[in-house]
């Protein structure tokens, strides 16, 4: 972690504590889920502090480059009913929109603003 900071979040700790026991570590990696989600939740959000931040990433939005192959219209869809939402990272591990749909995700983009839900497909990522 970084210094002494920690994630104080409670619903953000519940999060990692429940989803971190979904994570299948292959035999002989020794590597610990849930320090990992937090270091991954300090990482994209200051620990926690903008745990309600949003990005819009240029590259899924209209022209740009992820965009325009020609093999992603499942995204201009995506993009053409939600717009700029469709282009974003989301919640406190900042997990794209489009990766979460093609994980498997079938919800509104806001949904990933929940710490639970953000935890589970951060864990499928």
């Amino acid at each position: 972690m970084k210094g002494s900071q920690m994630i104080s979040d409670p619903e953000i700790l519940v999060a990692i504590n429940h989803w971190s026991k979904a994570v299948k570590v292959p035999a002989g990696v020794l590597i610990e889920p849930g320090p990992l989600l937090a270091a991954i939740c300090g990482n994209e959000t200051s620990w926690g502090e903008k745990r309600w931040a949003t990005r819009v990433e240029p590259a899924y939005y209209r022209a740009g480059a992820y965009y325009k192959k020609p093999d992603n219209e499942w995204l201009r869809k995506l993009v053409a009913k939600y717009e700029t939402l469709a282009a974003m990272s989301w919640g406190w591990s900042q997990l794209m929109y489009p990766v979460a749909v093609e994980l498997g995700f079938t919800g509104h983009p806001w949904e990933l603003m929940d710490a639970d839900a953000a935890a589970r497909w951060t864990v499928e990522y």
